[in-house]
């Protein structure tokens, strides 16, 4: 995939369909991981649909791909993962509806 557009998200996130939990009770169940991690790689991909996107999800995934002590630190908790993932996939279907 060259330059991910909103339903490469969107079937990224199907693929996962009743296996995230985005609730209170999500944190405590479920590997965010490797989601996670495919997230950051499509968020990292230049096209015009991420660059629509907020910048926070941008700069998020550009500290941590790069290392950053802090956004690893912080991403290393699970619950993390599922509130970004969270945000973001509510930002997706915000889109959608557009």
């Amino acid at each position: 995939m060259k330059h991910p557009e909103l339903s490469d998200y969107l079937q990224l996130f199907e693929l996962y369909s009743g296996k995230l939990d985005f609730t209170i009770a999500g944190t405590k169940g479920g590997d965010y991981s490797f989601i996670f991690e495919q997230v950051m790689r499509l968020l990292l991909k230049p096209s015009p649909f991420n660059n629509s996107l907020p910048e926070p999800f941008l700069g998020v995934s550009e500290r941590y791909a790069f290392n950053d002590p802090a956004t690893v630190a912080h991403f290393k908790y699970n619950e993390n993962k599922q509130f970004f993932l969270s945000d973001l996939y509510d930002s997706l279907m915000l889109y959608q509806a557009n």
